[in-house]
């Protein structure tokens, strides 16, 4: 799918781990690997509602920014004050160069998930 997009680099380290790997596993290897650069987490309200119960929480802050898409059906909510919430015109004209910040996005996803994603994908 991003294949001609020259920006982006597709990482497979979860898929060829034999084990389920948490994402902030994946988010430190990151920053190993790559300690000059911040990653943008991309994810929908329903899992930034819930990220208070990943493994790690709250390092992830720490490690990553955020980019919220609202979801369908799910209200907005605040899992924490120590995210800096930065509005979407700053984020695209002087993006964050360290980690901890997050963008809300006010579109709409389509009405599926990653778990959805992926257990069709192994169907």
């Amino acid at each position: 799918m991003f294949s001609a997009e020259e920006r982006l680099k597709i990482k497979d380290w979860e898929i060829n781990n034999p084990n389920p790997t948490p994402a902030i596993d994946t988010l430190r290897r990151f920053q190993k690997e790559n300690p000059h650069l911040v990653p943008t987490w991309l994810m929908g309200m329903d899992s930034f509602l819930d990220l208070p119960n990943w493994i790690g929480f709250p390092q992830h802050r720490t490690l990553c920014n955020l980019a919220v898409f609202q979801r369908k059906g799910i209200e907005s909510g605040n899992i924490s004050n120590t995210w800096d919430t930065v509005n979407l015109s700053e984020w695209q004209t002087n993006p964050p160069h360290k980690a901890g910040h997050i963008v809300h996005l006010g579109i709409d996803l389509p009405d599926i998930s990653s778990t959805r994603i992926r257990q069709n994908a192994s169907a």
